[in-house]
């Protein structure tokens, strides 16, 4: 489906999730998705939005952007992202965006009292070192006691696949959320989410008529990379299995096996490279380093 065909936006897009969840003027929204999320363990009032970008310490360092990052009235960080792909390094990134939240809340002085950070990730797959489910959330606890170690540190994975397949099966409103999310660019006005109104604020925010033209055009650019993206990592996964198993038939051990693999990620990264892909997207899909993969 095209967006242009579409009443409402699609909210997996980079342009759809931060309008829903990142935009101050919607903070009703994030506020009601965080307190069903935590369903009574947590009851939020009101977010206070941050700087996306953290710049690193040293010149050299890698920068950090965010989907959304706030605090509550509390003063629990919370940091959401929407990730559309897997790949090999994708739990190292996300660690690695909470401990950059974590070590700038450092002050000069002995105090090492931290704010809880909460990362709230959705993905567009299920992970596959997490037991297949809707929500799957990491801590810091001792291994043979299961006592908790710090509070200082939470990741929450949402598995989209995981959402229930109708409207009217999900029983709660995290499952409700999660589903508009989900499949907001599918419906219409007729829909039973949309008639019912309990989601007019997220039906208002996603419709495509209540967006300003240079927001329209920024939506199409957001859908169309998404696409591009899933495409060129399908083509990728195609490719690099076609080329693996050509060459370990060819040499029929373990050895020529791998090396055929390597020779093929080289190849399909090359063709990745001159289709305009980003020498960084490449490498962190195919899970291989520029050097290894011959772009340096």
């Amino acid at each position: 489906m095209r967006p242009e065909d579409s009443i409402f936006i699609d909210l997996r897009t980079d342009f759809g999730f931060k309008r829903l969840f990142g935009s101050p003027e919607r903070s009703s929204i994030l506020i009601r998705f965080i307190n069903a999320l935590f369903a009574g363990r947590m009851v939020v009032t009101e977010v206070t939005f941050h700087d996306k970008e953290m710049l690193p310490q040293d010149p050299s360092g890698k920068r950090t952007i965010y989907d959304v990052y706030c605090t509550t009235e509390t003063g629990h960080h919370f940091i959401l992202e929407m990730q559309m792909n897997d790949s090999a390094n994708f739990p190292q990134r996300v660690l690695f965006y909470t401990a950059k939240a974590i070590v700038g809340q450092g002050q000069r002085g002995i105090n090492y009292a931290l704010r809880p950070i909460y990362t709230v990730v959705f993905t567009n797959f299920n992970l596959k070192h997490l037991s297949k489910r809707l929500v799957n959330e990491v801590l810091l606890k001792e291994r043979t006691t299961n006592e908790i170690y710090s509070e200082a540190l939470r990741l929450i994975f949402i598995s989209l696949p995981e959402v229930k397949p109708e409207w009217n099966k999900c029983d709660n409103e995290l499952e409700q959320i999660l589903y508009l999310v989900k499949n907001m660019h599918t419906m219409d006005k007729n829909s039973d989410p949309y008639r019912s109104g309990k989601y007019s604020d997220m039906f208002d925010a996603s419709e495509c008529e209540n967006m300003a033209c240079e927001e329209v055009v920024e939506y199409s650019k957001s859908y169309y990379k998404m696409i591009d993206d899933m495409a060129a990592l399908e083509y990728s996964k195609q490719e690099a299995r076609a080329e693996g198993l050509k060459e370990g038939r060819q040499e029929g051990r373990k050895e020529g096996r791998k090396e055929g693999r390597a020779e093929g990620f080289i190849e399909v990264a090359q063709k990745l490279l001159k289709s305009g892909m980003s020498r960084e997207f490449i490498c962190e899909t195919l899970g291989m380093t520029p050097k290894e993969l011959g772009l340096c």
